[in-house]
């Protein structure tokens, strides 16, 4: 596990980003965590604490896009994400 992704005080994300890691960068910016894409730079913002049941159900789904399409977080505030 990496020094960045074991700062994710959530044991279930971060179970979840190990596994989606070798794809996708993590880095810290501000406030939280960003999973982002290697080629297209787009990313996906990751909660440390998240706030309902279904966080990581989102965030898994986010990922799974992000990785296909690298279409993330920019993508969707442009109305580009289909």
């Amino acid at each position: 596990m990496s020094l960045a992704l074991a700062a994710i005080p959530n044991r279930d994300i971060r179970q979840l980003l190990n596994n989606f890691l070798p794809a996708l960068e993590l880095e810290y910016g501000g406030k939280h965590f960003k999973a982002r894409h290697p080629v297209t730079r787009d990313y996906v913002t990751i909660p440390g604490t998240p706030s309902d049941h279904r966080a990581c159900k989102n965030l898994r789904s986010q990922l799974q896009k992000l990785i296909a399409t690298g279409k993330g977080f920019i993508a969707t505030k442009k109305g580009d994400s289909k």
